[in-house]
């Protein structure tokens, strides 16, 4: 309201370029006070300029000559009288002449005209000016013209506007222009939309933005992109969201990045999902995080494919796979046998079944892993074998 010429006059001419134009109203810097006989002094149009507000102050029925070139000659204030049929009857291509400041004056309503192919010309700085409003008028179709850079130059805020149907709708590739703060400010409920490939392209960087919402939303199928990685950043907080089904479809190599704080944070119920080969790839330090009373029944789980046999902790009468340890040898998770001063013996040193289990999980993994790539051998060895010497090779020395 205390705005007057003089302010005007030193304003940066590109940032009043325009204003005497018919589409404005007679004092568009209300409070300014002028009139026909104290008008301010325009900077002049380039000819492209003036024929894109002709149009858009025609309506949206003259959109359709709309160009690169008008739209990136046309002063930021004039989306300001943009609407939805304004961009939908816009050529696509038209969008190349958009920047921040164009977007951020554009009404977000005006984005429920916006399709794929206009996001698609559309410049990735350009969405350095949108806002949730941007966000939650924009069609979910259009999300299939997002890029990486687009995704990368978003406010954060603008995440707020975000909503499952558009998750679903985007580009996998996009999740790699994403950051925690994008994460952070996304609702939970977006999460529905995710699929393992957008898990798999999101940057393990974003996994710090999340919540125990966001694992709550999320589909079991989505972790199959998960990476160790992605467990390493994110928060233990959010295991408070997982489910067995998670663990289910999470793949043993993610476990590799799961710390004490991440296993302390896990529902009990998610243990019974847990599979051998996933327990083998766990750090051992993990396991002292969680009461031996938690461990899963072992007589339930997988190792390499293979059922397991004995119980967790201690030192065990049995090899995990089912195999009893040959005679003489001690038990895989226990190196130090039955000599004096083994783990859990009188004098020795304290038993630690966390790491007993640990150990247990990633011998047995280790074991099934040996067991596929190890060549068949044949059944007639010959001197190999310890049997009679071959016929068909003299044995006689000469």
């Amino acid at each position: 309201a205390g705005m007057g010429n003089d302010h005007i006059a030193n304003m940066p001419q590109d940032a009043i370029a325009g204003m005497d134009h018919p589409m404005f109203p007679a004092e568009p810097f209300p409070g300014a006070g002028w009139d026909a006989a104290n008008m301010p002094e325009f900077p002049p149009l380039p000819p492209e300029a003036i024929d894109g507000m002709n149009m858009i102050q025609a309506g949206p029925g003259e959109m359709g000559g709309m160009t690169a070139p008008m739209m990136e000659a046309m002063p930021p204030a004039a989306m300001t009288a943009m609407t939805g049929p304004h961009i939908e009857a816009m050529p696509p291509e038209a969008m190349a002449g958009m920047n921040a400041q164009m977007m951020e004056m554009m009404p977000p309503e005006a984005m429920g005209g916006c399709g794929p192919d206009h996001m698609a010309n559309c410049p990735p700085e350009a969405c350095g000016g949108m806002g949730p409003g941007h966000m939650e008028m924009m069609p979910p179709e259009s999300m299939g013209g997002f890029e990486p850079a687009m995704m990368e130059m978003m406010p954060f805020p603008a995440m707020g506007g975000f909503e499952p149907a558009m998750m679903e709708m985007m580009p996998p590739e996009c999740m790699g222009g994403m950051g925690p703060g994008h994460m952070e400010m996304m609702p939970p409920g977006c999460m529905g939309g995710m699929g393992p490939d957008h898990m798999a392209n999101m940057p393990p960087e974003c996994m710090g933005g999340m919540g125990p919402g966001h694992m709550d939303m999320m589909p079991p199928g989505c972790m199959g992109g998960m990476g160790p990685g992605h467990m390493e950043m994110m928060p233990p907080g959010c295991m408070g969201g997982m489910g067995p089904e998670h663990m289910e479809k999470m793949p043993p190599e993610c476990m590799g990045g799961m710390g004490p704080g991440h296993m302390e944070m896990m529902p009990p119920d998610c243990m019974g999902a847990m599979t051998g080969d996933q327990m083998g790839m766990m750090p051992p330090d993990a396991w002292s995080a969680m009461p031996p009373d938690m461990y899963p029944p072992l007589g339930n789980m997988d190792f390499g494919g293979g059922a397991a046999d004995g119980a967790w902790g201690g030192a065990q009468a049995d090899i995990p796979m089912g195999q009893p340890p040959l005679d003489g040898m001690p038990p895989m998770n226990d190196p130090m046998g039955g000599m004096p001063g083994a783990p859990g013996d009188p004098g020795g040193m304290p038993a630690d079944p966390g790491l007993d289990a640990a150990i247990t999980a990633i011998d047995a993994t280790a074991a099934a892993g040996m067991a596929e790539q190890a060549p068949d051998m044949p059944e007639d060895m010959g001197d190999a074998a310890g049997g009679e010497p071959s016929q068909d090779e003299p044995n006689d020395v000469i």
